[in-house]
């Protein structure tokens, strides 16, 4: 089905785009359709995969999988400018770890705790003047009891383990994120929790 088509009179040339892809063409010649989809997952290597996801759900849903996956001891080291995604990431993460609680961004009490089987830390640096007052918010304790998905993890590099999953969100335009997840530090393999995060995230 023909979605649009755009025709440049100066150069009489026009692109057609439908359901699998986009083409240019002038006076009837055809450049090979090249398929598009803005619903992709790149696993780059065993330790970092790219996403662009499309809406808030697809965000959302993306945090609930990896949720589901969550451990003691988890990290989520979570980047990106203001409203690329990162607090609604965490609510869908808080979902899928099965906590009824509602998810808001801490930005002014830096840090919120949301109770539960696994206990989930959620922070947000992005006000905080030193790092070191992380420890005032339970940092040390759910670091190991627990899972923190730290926002402008950036701001705490000097606090942050060397084990942890990394989240990087960008606005592509108004309806798309891409997303770009790396699993950081010492990694066991196929079998290790970081990349059964990865794995899990990579599955629509």
């Amino acid at each position: 089905m023909l979605i649009s088509s755009v025709i440049l009179p100066l150069y009489r040339w026009r692109l057609t785009c439908s359901g699998v892809g986009c083409r240019w063409g002038e006076r009837g010649l055809r450049f090979p359709l090249r398929p598009f989809s803005h619903k992709k997952a790149v696993m780059n290597t065993d330790d970092n995969l790219d996403l662009v996801l499309v809406g808030e759900s697809e965000t959302e849903a993306l945090g609930e999988r990896i949720g589901q996956q969550a451990y003691a001891g988890l990290l989520l080291d979570l980047r990106g400018d203001l409203g690329s995604g990162k607090t609604t990431f965490v609510r869908g993460l808080a979902k899928g770890m099965g906590l009824e609680s509602m998810v808001r961004s801490p930005t002014f009490v830096i840090a919120t705790l949301h109770t539960g089987g696994l206990p989930l830390l959620h922070v947000d640096a992005y006000r905080l003047d030193q790092q070191e007052e992380m420890a005032l918010h339970g940092w040390n304790e759910w670091l190991e009891a627990g899972v923190i998905a730290a926002e402008w993890a950036g701001r705490i590099e000097g606090i942050l383990p060397q084990r942890r999953l990394q989240l990087q969100f960008e606005t592509v335009d108004e309806g798309h994120r891409a997303v770009k997840l790396k699993a950081l530090g010492d990694l066991a393999g196929n079998s290790d929790p970081l990349i059964k995060c990865l794995e899990v995230a990579s599955n629509r």
